[in-house]
């Protein structure tokens, strides 16, 4: 396995976040039809990444923290949803959330929540949701929009569908997700 940064370089330091490639002879991933996609998923001599993130601690363990298709480019800089989640989970009366990008005309994309609030606690407003946000992480992380939901939209093994919660706010701008 073999963890490439941004700048397309292996990372040889702990705790640095990184596109994850494996290299097996067992292992086959092609995209019919789509040659491209299946070489932008390749790096090095035969090494290939399904799209995950992930890091590596100092005794070499590795640990998956998100996926690249999910990462939202605010400003030029990337932001991992599964990090903002994270926080927000840790806030008094949030039982779940949903982070993705949603356009912005300066920004490109912000940073926008979706939160199920947690059954029999107090329920906790945006400001709230957001002044927690600031004592835990950079300010260019923190949620810009927050939006209260009953439930969040799940697939069938109960996975959130992040793609459904995007879609209404990327086609007004007239992009599908």
């Amino acid at each position: 396995m073999v963890l490439i940064g941004e700048d397309g370089e292996p990372i040889t330091e702990p705790h640095r976040e990184g596109l994850l490639y494996c290299k097996s002879d067992n292992l086959f991933i092609g995209y019919e039809g789509d040659e491209e996609a299946y070489q932008s998923a390749c790096w090095g001599d035969g090494y290939i990444t399904v799209g995950d993130v992930a890091y590596f601690d100092q005794d070499g363990f590795y640990y998956i923290c998100d996926r690249a298709k999910d990462m939202i480019v605010s400003g030029g800089v990337n932001v991992y949803p599964a990090e903002v989640e994270t926080v927000l989970d840790r806030c008094p009366g949030v039982g779940e959330s949903a982070v993705f990008g949603i356009p912005d005309d300066k920004w490109g994309e912000v940073i926008h929540a979706v939160i199920v609030r947690e059954l029999g606690e107090a329920s906790p407003t945006e400001s709230e949701v957001i002044d927690h946000c600031r004592k835990f992480m950079a300010a260019y992380k923190v949620p810009r929009s927050i939006e209260f939901a009953g439930d969040l939209p799940r697939t069938a093994v109960g996975k959130i569908r992040k793609a459904e919660l995007r879609q209404r706010h990327w086609a007004a701008v007239g992009r599908r997700i």
